[in-house]
Parts: structure tokens; C-alpha cells; sequence
């Protein structure tokens, strides 16, 4: 699977996030493709009267298992209330395309928040018989102001995070 959004979003493979979530509201219209770039927007701003936090996402309409996930990234600068990311989570589906309960893993190629832009996370939650979070450590040599390559490599018995082809961090189990 690849997607370099070349022009648009591709909606054969993509959903937007919409909805509430942890204090701020995805909304379609903050997430478009211009110049060959995917593009999130986050805003605090008027809407339906009150004003909020604003932001946008999109998650893949395919199933995944083991295999490296990578992406480009350019974040946010230091706004604080931001939360910019990049996972994995298998998600309650429709009992046909997709299965009904899917959520055993939540992997984390990296989680910032703006207001701490220089400290990237990388971390593993378990949803079998509850929540249980394997935070990593975060990585603090990355300037998250210029582009970077994150990656991570899902194999049967670890995870290995990689930021511009480097090691930065493995779990095992």
C-alpha cells in the first residue's frame, strides 16, 4: 500500500476523522493536498457559536498487519493545545468489510504535542482485557520543525521505530 497525494485525497482509500476527540473537533475541510503535499490543519476558531480547537485527520479505509509503515512529516510549530500523529489501531468495523472488533493494537509511530514539539514519542497500548500502555522514551534530536522520515517496522515479536533511517527504539514481546 502506498499513497504519495499527489493531487487529492483519495477517498476509495481514506476516511476523514471526524467528530470530538481530547478537547479539540476534525472536521474534513482542515485536512487537503496542495502541491503534491497532505496538508492537517489546526485552528482554534468560530464554529456553530462557540469557539474551539479545530483540526483534521484521516484514517485508511484498508486492513494492515506486520510490515514497515513510513511517512514524510513537516509538524506544527509551538502553539500549544496541538497534538500531531502518526498509528496503527485496528478499529471497530461493520462485521463485513471490516471486522467488528479489530482493536488489539495501538501502535504509535510517533505522538507530539506541540507545546513539547521537540520531544517525539514513540508508543505501544494493548486492548486485550483492558488498556495497557507501553510508553516509549521520547526522542529529542530531531528538529520536529524541519521534514523528517519516521517509520516503524511491525514484525510477530517486536516493533522497531526508526526516525531518518536511524534506530531510536525496539520493544519486544
Amino acid at each position: 500500500f502506498n499513497d504519495e497525494f499527489d493531487s487529492e485525497i483519495d477517498l476509495n482509500k481514506w476516511y476523514y476523522r471526524t467528530g470530538e476527540r481530547l478537547g479539540g473537533f476534525n472536521y474534513p475541510e482542515n485536512v487537503y493536498v496542495k502541491d503534491g503535499r497532505m496538508y492537517h490543519e489546526m485552528r482554534y476558531e468560530m464554529k456553530d457559536g462557540v469557539e474551539q480547537f479545530t483540526g483534521g485527520g484521516i484514517i485508511s479505509n484498508q486492513l494492515f498487519g506486520y510490515g514497515y509503515y513510513e511517512t514524510k512529516s513537516t509538524l506544527i510549530g509551538n502553539t500549544g493545545g496541538m497534538h500531531a500523529s502518526f498509528w496503527s489501531m485496528g478499529l471497530g468495523g461493520d462485521g463485513e468489510i471490516m471486522p467488528k472488533k479489530n482493536q488489539i493494537y495501538e501502535i504509535d509511530g510517533y505522538e507530539i504535542n506541540s507545546h513539547q514539539k521537540n520531544k517525539i514519542t514513540c508508543n505501544l497500548n494493548l486492548y486485550v482485557g483492558g488498556h495497557k500502555g507501553f510508553g516509549g522514551n521520547p526522542t529529542n534530536d530531531i528538529p520536529t520543525d524541519e521534514e523528517f522520515v519516521l517509520g516503524y517496522e511491525w514484525l510477530p515479536n517486536e516493533i522497531n521505530w526508526y526516525i531518518n533511517g536511524k534506530l531510536v527504539q525496539t520493544r519486544k514481546g
